[in-house]
């Protein structure tokens, strides 16, 4: 986002405004907030982390999302 806001985003604003960005952002509450892209390590991690969640939940109700 090149400019500030002149004044707080809604949340219903921010969706609709976010829908039409190419890149992912996050709402902070008041302003949308750029979102990090994932490097592989990242991404290695997170794969080890759902995998060691979804062995420990087997047969449980609950499931890990990334």
């Amino acid at each position: 986002m090149s400019q500030m806001l002149r004044e707080a985003m809604t949340p219903e604003e921010f969706l609709a405004w976010e829908a039409k960005q190419e890149l992912k952002w996050e709402f902070g509450g008041f302003q949308p907030v750029a979102m990090v892209g994932a490097t592989l390590v990242h991404v290695a991690i997170q794969g080890n982390i759902i995998t060691a969640l979804n062995n420990r939940l087997r047969g449980e109700p609950c499931r890990p999302f990334g």
